[in-house]
């Protein structure tokens, strides 16, 4: 038994080891997301840029604004998630027929947060309110 503590313990060290963000800059980040951070963030500055590494290949990266705005990318630049804490969305992130059935249904409510995964797309609210959209920007349902 305590060969086997000794050897988890040792599996996840070399784990963590390996494992770790590493500050990087914008132009070391892929092309599709520089092109995303000059088009919506031109203006912005930007606190850190990390590159999410697992042993030795980098498996996406992650933005922080200096107000508070955090944005994800995957590996090839593509977004994966972006939360703007201090401001309203810019306009052109998300999908404009998403933005259509929000304006619609939620009016007087702003978007908080984007996210894009392989099952679909998610949009939290400025009221909690978390709406679930398939990947072509139909309403799937509601997470409150």
């Amino acid at each position: 038994m305590r060969k086997i503590l000794i050897f988890c313990a040792a599996l996840l060290s070399s784990v963590a080891m390996f494992a770790n963000d590493v500050l990087v800059t914008v132009d070391q980040m892929p092309e599709p997301a520089q092109l995303f951070l000059k088009t919506y963030f031109q203006d912005d500055n930007i606190a850190y840029v990390t590159a999410d590494r697992a042993i030795t290949f980098v498996t996406g990266y992650e933005v922080r604004l200096s107000d508070g705005t955090e944005i994800e990318f995957q590996r090839n630049g593509s977004l994966k998630k972006i939360e703007c804490k201090m401001r309203p969305m810019p306009e052109g992130i998300v999908p404009a027929k998403m933005v259509a059935y929000i304006q619609a249904s939620f009016p007087n409510v702003l978007i908080k947060e984007y996210k894009i995964d392989y099952f679909g797309q998610k949009i939290e609210l400025t009221n909690g309110l978390e709406l679930i959209f398939d990947n072509a920007g139909n309403p799937r349902g509601i997470d409150d």
